[in-house]
C-alpha cells in the first residue's frame, strides 16, 4: 500500500497556506506602514527640535537696552501675521561671501515672521503668503558693507 495524503487533506493544507500567509501579509503591511509613521514623526521631532534650540539661543542673547518689536497687520483680522523682531548678543556669522569672507558679529539684528514664498503652479506665478515661519537676521558689524555682495 503506498502512502500519501489525500486530497482533502491536500486541499485543507493548502487552504491554511494561504490563511497564514493572507495574514503574514496584512501584519507586513502594518508594520511597514507603522515604521513610516514612526519615520515622520521623528523627522518631524527633529525640525521642531532644531527650531526650538535656534529660538532659545536668539531669546537667551535678547538685549535688555535695545528696543523688541512685536506687531501684526490689523488691517486683516482673517489673517493675522504675528511678527518680532529684536536685537541679539552671540556669536554670527553669514553664508553668504562678502568680497570674499563672510560677515562676523556678536550683535544682530533678529527677525520671525511670515516667509513670503513663491509658487509657480497651475494659473499662479507669484508670491504666496503661506503660514511658513521666516527667520532673519542681519548682523551689526563697524566694517562697512558693499550693497551687493560679489557673485
Amino acid at each position: 500500500m503506498k502512502k500519501g495524503f489525500t486530497l482533502i487533506e491536500v486541499v485543507v493544507a493548502v487552504g491554511l497556506l494561504a490563511m497564514v500567509i493572507a495574514f503574514s501579509s496584512v501584519i507586513f503591511k502594518v508594520s511597514i506602514e507603522t515604521r513610516r509613521t514612526a519615520g515622520a514623526n521623528a523627522e518631524i521631532m527633529q525640525k521642531l527640535r532644531a527650531i526650538t534650540n535656534q529660538l532659545n539661543r536668539d531669546f537667551a542673547g535678547l538685549r535688555p537696552d535695545a528696543p523688541l518689536l512685536i506687531w501684526f497687520d490689523a488691517n486683516n483680522p482673517d489673517y493675522r501675521y504675528d511678527q518680532i523682531m529684536f536685537f541679539a548678543d552671540g556669536d554670527f556669522q553669514s553664508t553668504q561671501l562678502y568680497s570674499g569672507t563672510p560677515v562676523i558679529g556678536n550683535v544682530a539684528r533678529i527677525y520671525y515672521g511670515q516667509a513670503s514664498v513663491w509658487r509657480k503652479s497651475a494659473g499662479y506665478l507669484g508670491f504666496d503668503n503661506a503660514r511658513t515661519l521666516a527667520r532673519r537676521t542681519h548682523i551689526l558689524t563697524a566694517d562697512s558693507l558693499p550693497a551687493f555682495p560679489d557673485v
